[in-house]
């Protein structure tokens, strides 16, 4: 059974890291108090950006996997990518085009609608937010008694992106809210 396991080709490749010997490691204790450590970059490892007022340029937040990229604007405006090819289009002139997969929602008793993201129904919310962390980005909105949270992140082990749309209803009485999803090509 030996021989069998043995005589594989990967089982091959690997047995000289079984003949390395460890170095031996020299072990030292300090019964001192150890000092703090500093990270200088402690910033950039976890950035984070939060847009609360909008400007006329767009920011630009990547999120991909190695196949699969998402480029998102503050606005919510974007588009993706796989393995270098466009999925969707990228129009420069974004607030008339508004590219990207948008979700809108949709008031059924009042026939209000709004998206998820400021673009591209460009309806200004009561309080908005767009941020930007490096494994998502998040659309927070509230509009009237409605808070909606889009979260954008790409699978790392699956090349897609996932959204994921939270309604929370602050108000005493329900809401009869209709939600659709588009993409823009």
């Amino acid at each position: 059974l030996q021989e069998l396991f043995h005589s594989s080709m990967c089982v091959k490749a690997t047995e000289m890291l079984l003949k390395e010997k460890v170095p031996p490691r020299n072990i030292t204790l300090s019964l001192g108090e150890k000092q703090p450590e500093h990270n200088e970059f402690a910033e950039e490892i976890h950035s984070v950006r939060t847009f609360k007022h909008f400007v006329q340029y767009p920011e630009a937040h990547f999120l991909s996997n190695g196949n699969y990229t998402v480029m998102l604007t503050q606005y919510g405006t974007g588009y993706s990518m796989y393995r270098y090819k466009m999925v969707n289009r990228w129009y420069s002139d974004y607030l008339r085009t508004a590219p990207g997969i948008h979700v809108y929602i949709r008031d059924n008793d009042t026939g209000a609608v709004w998206s998820a993201a400021m673009l591209p129904t460009c309806v200004r919310a009561d309080q908005e937010r767009a941020v930007f962390e490096p494994h998502k980005a998040a659309y927070v909105r509230e509009i009237g008694d409605i808070t909606t949270t889009l979260e954008v992140c790409v699978s790392p082990e699956y090349d897609m992106e996932i959204r994921n749309l939270e309604i929370n209803n602050k108000s005493d009485s329900e809401a009869n809210l209709s939600v659709m999803c588009a993409f823009t090509p």
